[in-house]
């Protein structure tokens, strides 16, 4: 367990490209690393969790899940993009630019 978590973790060996090393260290310093990694891996998951259940879900989205979908966007389109509102951090408007 680490001292600031408070949740039960666990070492792990992933081997990553030297240039997303360094990336995310000049982006967020070197002592952020795993913190970065850890929120990125958690936001993926949920993502993936998102898809797999849209994929084997047929009509689970209705009007008052999404009342601000815009008339030609898809009803799944519109529901994942409010759900990924909820995804962005406060440096999101950042990643857009990438």
């Amino acid at each position: 367990m680490t001292a600031n978590s408070g949740k039960a973790t666990r070492m792990t060996a992933v081997r990553l490209p030297l240039k997303v090393i360094r990336d995310i260290d000049c982006t967020f310093g070197k002592g952020s690393r795993s913190k970065f990694i850890v929120n990125a891996i958690v936001k993926e998951l949920k993502r993936q969790k998102r898809l797999k259940y849209i994929s084997e879900s047929d009509g689970f989205i209705d009007y008052e899940l999404v009342p601000d979908k815009q008339p030609d966007e898809d009803d799944t389109l519109a529901f994942v993009n409010l759900l990924r509102t909820s995804d962005r951090g406060p440096c999101s408007c950042l990643w857009a630019k990438i």
